[in-house]
């Protein structure tokens, strides 16, 4: 039979190449080891096809550094993520599991900076933005869109430091203003006018 897998070790500790393949013998990883730490490029395919399942980074501490991308079956992107000695650092992108698609930038594993959240493409390959905003320390800051499937505003809500400030409006389908809710410190406050 075929082997399940090949694993170096020096002095009890991983170090070296490590591989492994799938009952039929197509390969289902590479990896590399040194003093029991992953470095280098690891690769992890799917069973079908030998299509390449998730391509990491890692750095000589064994943190992950650099791109890490994870793929469908069919080869698409399902997320490109960044990382920085082990901590997320840069553009996120990454495809949900219902199907929207989300974009941010992280700093030092926090996410800072802008976000939007797409609606599945439509039947003309056309995303249409479902949430955006901002976030600072991980928390979300400023004003946050949600948008319907067709690009129509929902609802426009303030933040502070994660926390609901400020008055929060509502739309109809059609973008008619249907009510405005004032919070303060993520509490309603004051009032709601219809």
């Amino acid at each position: 039979g075929n082997p399940e897998r090949l694993v170096f070790f020096k002095g009890g500790i991983l170090d070296g190449e490590s591989r492994s393949w799938y009952a039929d013998g197509a390969v289902q990883s590479t990896q590399h080891f040194r003093e029991g730490k992953p470095v280098g490029e690891h690769l992890e395919y799917y069973a079908e096809a030998g299509q390449l399942a998730k391509k990491s980074q890692y750095d000589e501490q064994g943190r992950l550094h650099g791109e890490q991308l994870v793929y469908f079956p069919n080869g698409d992107v399902q997320a490109h993520i960044l990382y920085r000695n082990g901590q997320l650092e840069g553009r996120f992108f990454q495809v949900l599991p219902e199907g929207h698609q989300e974009i941010c930038i992280y700093e030092k594993n926090f996410k800072n900076g802008p976000y939007t959240l797409y609606y599945p493409p439509n039947g003309q390959g056309v995303r249409e933005k479902a949430l955006e905003g901002c976030f600072c320390d991980d928390q979300r800051d400023g004003l946050f869109i949600e948008y319907n499937a067709a690009g129509m505003k929902l609802s426009d809500t303030p933040y502070v430091m994660g926390l609901k400030e400020g008055i929060a409006r509502f739309y109809s389908e059609q973008g008619t203003l249907l009510t405005s809710v004032s919070f303060h410190r993520d509490l309603r406050y004051g009032p709601t006018i219809r």
